[in-house]
């Protein structure tokens, strides 16, 4: 990822910070250029934004991906008191 494509220090508070991107603007950098970033917490934005999240789900097998990964960063399974998590064979 190139360096001025990320969020910089004063989106911190904003639900459209991705963390590595902002889900609006391709450089939130050139944003806060000349002042205030006009999709910082700008509810329009975020209610487009959570639209467009809504249309498009996340696929059943990345969210069972996520469920196995969270449950091996548990105590239980690295102490080896779990039992094996069934993973589903690769089409």
């Amino acid at each position: 990822m190139i360096k001025w494509e990320r969020p910089v220090r004063k989106c911190s508070g904003c639900k459209l910070n991705l963390g590595e991107r902002c889900a609006v603007f391709p450089s939130p950098r050139e944003k806060w250029r000349h002042g205030m970033c006009p999709g910082y917490n700008n509810e329009e934005m975020i209610k487009k934004y959570q639209e467009e999240l809504r249309k498009h789900p996340p696929k059943k097998e990345k969210e069972h991906r996520k469920e196995i990964a969270k449950s091996r960063h548990t105590v239980e399974h690295q102490q080896g008191k779990t039992e094996k998590i069934n993973i589903r064979p690769r089409r």
